[in-house]
């Protein structure tokens, strides 16, 4: 067996030594701990958005006005994927208006509502970060509006598509919104002191749009 030049190997170490203190000078990262987003999401900074918003639908009503409700509440959007996420959100109406009737006569209408929507977005353009989306989602809503000697009752359901996008900054606040139509089905029960109760049923194509602020985790 043959034996190693221990000049040979001396050489060889001094020569290495320099050229590896070299490469782990210009290595910026050298030293340094990794940072702890880039070992658990290396790909999505942010996971989470949650926010405070609000979506309006414009209603046709029976006198033939059509306003426009808008439902306060919550909103949450998670990402699965860089791509893809789901989200919910949840919102309460209660708005006082003035109607009349063909004779003149005019009362406060009180309208109490609550509305439950869930869905899922792709994000067409950048990510859950910064990007474009499109979006579907499911929509259920009830309501209950009050005159003097007159009530109604009802709901809607349906679904719908959407157009949106969000934007994030680095250290977490987040703004986002959607634009689109929703096909509700929408039912109503009146109660009148002078009249039996009617039940009224009928599919509307409903534009809606939403925005929130929050922030992103």
């Amino acid at each position: 067996m043959s034996r190693i030049n221990p000049w040979i190997a001396l050489i060889s170490l001094l020569v290495s030594l320099p050229l590896a203190s070299l490469a782990w000078a210009n290595d910026d990262n050298w030293g340094k701990d990794p940072e702890p987003e880039a070992i658990s999401r290396p790909n999505r900074p942010h996971w989470l958005a949650v926010g405070v918003g609000s979506f309006a639908m414009r209603v046709n009503q029976s006198d033939g006005t059509a306003p426009v409700l808008p439902w306060m509440g919550l909103s949450a959007e998670y990402v699965t994927d860089p791509k893809f996420t789901l989200f919910g959100h949840l919102g309460i109406l209660y708005q006082g208006q003035t109607v009349s009737n063909t004779y003149g006569q005019t009362a406060l209408d009180n309208i109490r509502s609550f509305g439950l929507g869930a869905g899922g977005n792709y994000y067409v353009v950048g990510t859950f970060d910064r990007g474009l989306r499109i979006g579907a989602q499911l929509l259920g809503i009830s309501n209950k509006s009050s005159l003097t000697g007159y009530t109604a009752e009802g709901g809607g359901t349906g679904g719908g598509v959407h157009l949106g996008g969000r934007y994030i900054w680095p250290f977490g606040l987040t703004v986002d919104g959607d634009a689109g139509l929703e096909m509700m089905q929408i039912s109503q029960f009146t109660h009148n002191a002078n009249a039996p109760g009617e039940v009224a049923n009928a599919w509307l194509l409903l534009p809606m749009v939403r925005a929130a602020v929050g922030w992103a985790f």
